[in-house]
């Protein structure tokens, strides 16, 4: 298990979120240099709208689950990984700003990410990643989301 916490920005939002991380028991995929390993995010989101007037909202929270699937290198000093996840969250306001309408509170979200674990016993990691969040045309209009984040983490 772990925990993260990431900042990031995108299309007039900043985002500020916290996640907890359960890895799978055992990889996806394991070779003699690489292997792919499973894990589970649950998320709270803050987004916040930097152009707002009193119609729309000032700030959105959401809260996500998202499974994804890590390529690593276990062997390597520094252990670099990237990182693909796909999942859903359920938004507290559909409207951000007077031009950023979700539609619907149930959004889809996907990222793909890089990093490197370090420290003792691999224990932490920093990353980049890039991600959308949209109703996947469950409802128009779906203006959606696109931002990227600086992350870091702490495994126990």
């Amino acid at each position: 298990m772990s925990v993260a916490i990431s900042a990031g920005h995108g299309e007039r939002t900043n985002i500020f979120a916290i996640a907890a991380v359960w890895d799978g028991a055992s990889p996806l995929i394991e070779r003699e240099t690489w292997r792919v390993t499973p894990h589970v995010e649950l998320e709270l989101k803050d987004i916040e709208g930097l152009r707002s007037s009193e119609s729309g909202y000032q700030r959105v929270a959401a809260i996500g689950a998202t499974p994804a699937a890590r390529l690593e290198w276990p062997g390597v000093a520094h252990r670099p990984f990237a990182e693909l996840g796909v999942g859903v969250n359920l938004l507290s306001h559909i409207a951000l700003q007077d031009e950023l309408h979700f539609s619907t509170a149930f959004q889809f979200g996907e990222f793909l990410g890089v990093g490197l674990r370090f420290g003792a016993h691999d224990a932490w990691e920093i990353g980049a990643r890039a991600q959308h969040l949209s109703n996947g045309d469950i409802k128009l209009p779906n203006d959606g989301l696109n931002f990227g984040t600086l992350r870091i983490a702490y495994h126990f």
